[in-house]
């Protein structure tokens, strides 16, 4: 099969026509045949209860042939006939789940009947960009594991799955994400050239020089050329570091780094920028990370990918790496702009909602006020800096106050002199008032009307 010339069909939904997409124009963020799973062994955990989406037509009606009591489980989608349907089977297994672990209509009937969702999955994460159709894993339901060296897997060879994909058309309702930075051509050529670097670098378990080269193609799609390739290496190494030294004693010690947990984040790079570099229409912006900067995240989130590994997870599986994105991605972020000088946004409202102990106060007011555009105009420090004059050297106090901190700063605080829009006025007025008080207003005056509103707060919550 020439997978360069297969056509996929997209049927959205209420529409009588497809949209035809080259096989040339669907990227897959990770490597060809890179991943594996197997049903066995995981126990079909995608099979126990998660529900699925039925379509209206011939998947209705294998479904309910082959089990016409499901009609009771079934729940429209969209509110209009024909839209389709949500299977809302329970716990502990799926309708056609058999005792050992195999879907009975895929037993007896073949692939092709079973629902779109289940056919394609893990890989039915789909995405729409411009002319591209953009494919990653399922992110959490499937075990994958990355492949040995010289071995490849038929379950995410792209042939395969382009072949799964034509054959019947993808009929569920595919978003389209927008990307920041660059167009849709070129953010497609670049995560391209990042798939090829972790395949390249997947045996040498050295993270920070996987990061040093992304930086460097990042650079030349940008049309920036000032670093050269050992300097990007150099600065990705001296952002590593730096990492470490914000975190802290729990992440300092550089110790024995495990092969398979370097190979396994290698591997889920390119899905992880993806959830950045291709952002739903409906994310706020802030709450994503410039393609400029991904290198560097990533290189943060290697150090807590290797803090798993380090607290007991012995087994690091794809689905590690894309958990621990998703669960700090506001830390992540914040790391990843420890070499900037940071400046509250014009329009930023603070989260003034601080801890009720006196130390982690006094250290969210003065970060904060480092934080002003006037401070930074006068001391000009980067954010790591800035934290590392006012965190605590315990390291379990060090690492819950970042994490909160990271909440608190995230979409309010930006690099000083980028241009930011203002999206509310009012909020601008807020904002200013509160950035006049922390520049004039003292600690114990500040750290007294919190105390303050936190005992008002408790005192409503206890109907007083």
């Amino acid at each position: 099969m020439d997978s360069h010339k297969i056509a996929i069909t997209l049927r959205p939904a209420h529409s009588a026509d497809g949209i035809q997409m080259l096989s040339d124009d669907v990227y897959f963020t990770f490597g060809d045949g890179r991943l594996k799973y197997d049903c066995h062994s995981c126990g079909a955990q995608c099979c126990r209860g998660q529900g699925y989406y039925l379509q209206h037509g011939t998947e209705l009606e294998t479904h309910t042939k082959a089990r016409p009591a499901i009609r009771f489980f079934l729940e429209p989608v969209g509110g209009a006939p024909g839209s389709g349907y949500q299977v809302r089977n329970c716990p502990p297994s799926c309708f056609f789940l058999d005792g050992d672990n195999l879907c009975s209509l895929h037993v007896s009937h073949g692939v092709t009947a079973k629902p779109e969702t289940c056919r394609l999955f893990p890989f039915n994460n789909v995405f729409r960009l411009g002319k591209f159709l953009i494919v990653m894993p399922h992110l959490q339901l499937c075990p994958l594991e990355v492949t040995p060296a010289g071995i490849t897997s038929t379950h995410s060879r792209y042939e395969s799955l382009l072949g799964a994909m034509a054959a019947q058309g993808i009929s569920a309702e595919v978003p389209i994400v927008a990307t920041i930075g660059l167009g849709s051509v070129e953010a497609i050529a670049l995560e391209r050239e990042i798939v090829g670097l972790s395949e390249r670098y997947l045996e040498s378990g050295d993270y920070v020089s996987f990061a040093g080269a992304q930086l460097a193609v990042t650079d030349r799609a940008f049309g920036q050329s000032q670093r050269t390739s050992a300097e990007s290496q150099a600065y990705a190494a001296r952002f590593a570091r730096l990492v470490r030294d914000v975190l802290g004693p729990v992440a300092s010690a550089d110790g024995a780094r495990d092969l398979n947990v370097r190979r396994t984040l290698m591997a889920a790079t390119p899905t992880v920028r993806a959830q950045l570099m291709f952002v739903p229409q409906k994310q706020p912006m802030e709450y994503s990370c410039g393609a400029a900067r991904l290198p560097l995240l990533l290189i943060a989130l290697d150090a807590l990918v290797q803090l798993a590994h380090d607290a007991g997870m012995q087994r690091i599986t794809y689905q590690t790496a894309l958990r621990v994105f998703m669960e700090y991605k506001p830390l992540l972020l914040l790391l990843a702009h420890l070499d900037c000088e940071m400046v509250w946004r014009a329009d930023a409202v603070m989260d003034l909602s601080f801890s009720s102990e006196n130390d982690s106060i006094r250290r969210d007011i003065r970060i904060s006020r480092a934080l002003l555009p006037a401070e930074q105009r006068r001391h000009r420090e980067l954010l790591a800096n800035v934290l590392q004059r006012h965190l605590c050297d315990d390291p379990f106090e060090r690492i819950v106050f970042l994490k909160r901190l990271a909440h608190r700063l995230v979409g309010r605080i930006v690099p000083r002199q980028e241009p930011v829009s203002v999206r509310r006025s009012w909020q601008r007025g807020k904002a200013a008032y509160q950035r006049w008080v922390l520049e004039h207003v003292n600690d114990e005056l500040l750290m007294t009307v919190v105390h303050r509103k936190q005992l008002r707060t408790a005192a409503l919550a206890h109907g007083a």
